[in-house]
This record gives structure tokens, C-alpha cells and sequence, in this order.
């Protein structure tokens, strides 16, 4: 029972810390190609910022 739950942490920790790198990546993709990333930002259609 004990070993169950613990890898249930584990499992949310693994994902929370892949979201944060993904997050991170993205932030960094952004600041590193400001323009590149403002034009796809402006893009008509495209609704990644809701």
C-alpha cells in the first residue's frame, strides 16, 4: 500500500518537473528569437494565448 502511493508522488513530481522544463523551454525559445516568436505570436488564427 505504502509503495503505491509513493510512486504516485514520484509520478506527479516526474510530471511537474517535465511542465516546468517544457515551460522553461518555451521561455527561453521566446527570449532567445524575440522577433520570431512576436510574429508567430501575431499570427491571425493562431489561439495559443487563448
Amino acid at each position: 500500500m505504502k509503495r503505491a502511493v509513493l510512486i504516485r508522488r514520484l509520478a506527479g513530481l516526474f510530471g511537474a518537473l517535465a511542465v516546468t522544463a517544457i515551460a522553461f523551454t518555451g521561455v527561453s525559445a521566446a527570449t532567445a528569437h524575440p522577433t520570431t516568436s512576436a510574429a508567430a505570436a501575431s499570427v491571425p488564427g493562431d489561439d495559443r494565448w487563448g
